[in-house]
């Protein structure tokens, strides 16, 4: 049996297996096995968009490099077979660990968040405590030992308008981790840069910066003692996808493991 016998044409199977590894069903689509192509990408993409929902977007992790162990590492292997997420995750890993990946000690220009947090001052007539919502304008500055982080804010205290200047001594959490906010830090101060009081809260974080990040050990716990049972299940429905798209790169590669023309062609008959 040749190749050009074949009713199903593979084109090249190695591309069919690359695009097939990187977005499941890609590689059966460029090999206009289109059925197919619609069978490996609902099967394998609803299995992992249900497994990546039900744990909160945290399933997707290279393993972390404070607890290397074989478990973890089998964990990464499982779901490792859809391509391109598992491959970010590697990237992730790799921008976490990063001797960079540090608290910032100021920022190249104004940047502007929304804030949710509390607000605790403290002055020579009044005490104040309470929630505070509004928006963070934070900007370079020259601190007493060099460059830092002030800025502004600008909201409301339970529901009073409050405007605060910020001293230069603006605390933010390492740009990139798992979780989907930074923890914000700060004095604030009067119009002559006397001290009132503290500000603690937290600000969005960028998609691009906490999703498929490794967890620590004290995350991950936190992890398990939110999503409970979910949190087994989801990673269940993650490795299926990536076991299962083993199997369609496999197809895209090898072609079915029955098909046309595969018949023995029996021996004609005896004179």
């Amino acid at each position: 049996m040749t190749v050009s016998s074949l009713k199903i044409d593979l084109r090249n199977p190695a591309i069919a297996g690359v695009l097939a590894f990187l977005f499941p069903g890609a590689g059966h689509f460029y090999q206009r096995r289109f059925f197919k192509a619609f069978v490996f990408a609902f099967g394998v993409w609803g299995s992992w968009w249900t497994g990546m929902a039900m744990s909160d977007w945290k399933a997707l992790q290279a393993p972390a490099r404070d607890h290397m162990a074989t478990p973890t590492v089998l964990k990464f292997a499982g779901q490792a077979g859809v391509g391109l997420p598992s491959m970010w995750a590697l990237y992730q890993a790799d921008r976490y660990y990063s001797k960079d990946n540090t608290s910032p000690i100021t920022i190249p220009g104004p940047q502007e968040y929304a804030f949710t947090g509390r607000m605790e001052v403290r002055d020579s007539s009044s005490h104040q405590s309470g929630d505070v919502t509004g928006t963070l304008s934070l900007v370079p500055a020259q601190g007493d030992f060099g460059p830092a982080i002030s800025g502004k804010l600008t909201g409301t205290l339970d529901g009073k308008p409050l405007t605060l200047n910020l001293g230069t001594k603006v605390n933010l959490d390492q740009p990139i981790r798992s979780e989907r906010q930074i923890a914000v830090t700060a004095s604030a101060v009067d119009d002559k840069g006397d001290y009132l009081g503290e500000l603690s809260g937290k600000i969005p974080r960028s998609i691009w910066n906490w999703f498929a990040c490794p967890l620590d050990s004290q995350e991950e716990a936190e992890w398990h003692r939110d999503r409970g049972k979910y949190q087994e299940l989801a990673m269940v429905f993650v490795w299926i996808a990536g076991l299962m798209n083993l199997l369609a790169v496999w197809d895209a590669v090898q072609g079915p493991a029955y098909g046309y023309n595969d018949e023995e062609t029996p021996p004609p008959p005896a004179a």
